[in-house]
């Protein structure tokens, strides 16, 4: 037979070795046996709570190392206005708030390049309006100054280029005012002032 029991403190094991027909028993001091475990068991306690904490400080580290990351990429994300779009510096990294970091890069790039398209049309509106508006100035000052030219001649009785003035006055604006349909009135008058 073979077997353990416990017996007055101490724990006995025996083994019956049948081919030698002999009963062999160890008597252990129960103390020494379940002390060993028990230092053992503390020891492996103490073992595997410094393992969690080791495990733990390396979880906050690394956790507060994203986290500031985020809080970075966030507090820039809302001081960026209109007037100032800048890029975010996160180099380095090759995690998903590197890809947040790019991806906002990108967005502020193509603002810009909007932005920048926006007031370039936006000049170039206005520079086609003061255009507009020089080319109207200047038949203006042109019709002014025959006129002038005109009212001198005919001050000075000088009908013939009081009336030179006014037919080439004539001629400039219906070359200027143009449109797409004319009569065959204002075109005979044309062809009459240019003779």
């Amino acid at each position: 037979w073979g077997g353990e029991r416990i017996a007055d403190g101490f724990l006995i094991n025996a083994v019956y070795i049948k081919e030698l027909d002999v009963t062999v028993a160890v008597l252990s001091d129960i103390n020494k046996v379940f002390g060993n475990s028990q230092n053992t068991r503390s020891l492996f306690m103490l073992t595997i709570a410094v393992f969690l904490l080791v495990l733990s400080l390396f979880y906050y580290f690394v956790s507060s190392s994203i986290l500031k990351r985020i809080i970075r990429l966030a507090r820039h994300m809302r001081e960026a206005d209109e007037a100032d779009l800048r890029f975010y510096k996160d180099e380095g990294y090759r995690d998903e708030i590197a890809i947040l970091s790019s991806s906002f890069n990108l967005m502020v790039q193509r603002i810009n390049d909007l932005v920048h398209t926006a007031y370039r049309a936006e000049m170039r509106q206005k520079e086609a309006a003061f255009l507009a508006l020089q080319a109207q100035i200047n038949p203006h000052f042109l019709y002014n100054s025959l006129e002038t030219i005109r009212m001198m001649a005919e001050m000075k009785d000088d009908a013939e280029t009081a009336d030179m003035c006014f037919t080439l006055g004539e001629l400039l604006r219906y070359s200027l005012a143009r449109s797409s349909r004319t009569t065959l009135d204002e075109e005979i008058a044309n062809i009459r002032n240019y003779i």
